[in-house]
């Protein structure tokens, strides 16, 4: 992630782009960095979203997983990844639940 920040702000200065509102505005901008490949702009597009879906794959289970941990602790269930569905049914059901709520944030237009 770091990366992606670092090579999108070096090219996009280079090439004077300051004003980008939305994420389709950084997707174009990011042309300039592979400009001399032919079909630049799927590149362009490739490099954006890998740059953003990765880090929100990774959020997804960092949330639901930080929550799965904390909801059955101060609950006193078990939880640990180690344990069978059946030994901490609790645990399971809040990473479920709370990925499930993410994904529901989503579609329905909830923005973080």
């Amino acid at each position: 992630m770091v990366y992606f920040i670092l090579v999108g702000g070096t090219v996009l200065h280079s090439a004077h782009i300051t004003d980008i509102n939305t994420a389709a505005d950084a997707a174009k901008a990011l042309g300039p960095l592979v400009q001399s490949f032919p079909n630049s702009e799927l590149i362009s597009k490739i490099i954006f979203a890998n740059g953003i879906i990765g880090p929100g794959l990774l959020a997804v289970l960092v949330i639901s997983g930080s929550a799965s941990y904390t909801v059955p602790e101060a609950l006193n269930w078990n939880s640990s990844l180690d344990l069978k569905f059946t030994k901490a049914k609790g645990f399971y059901m809040v990473i479920i639940i709370s990925t499930l709520i993410g994904l529901c944030m989503n579609f329905i237009g909830i923005t973080p």
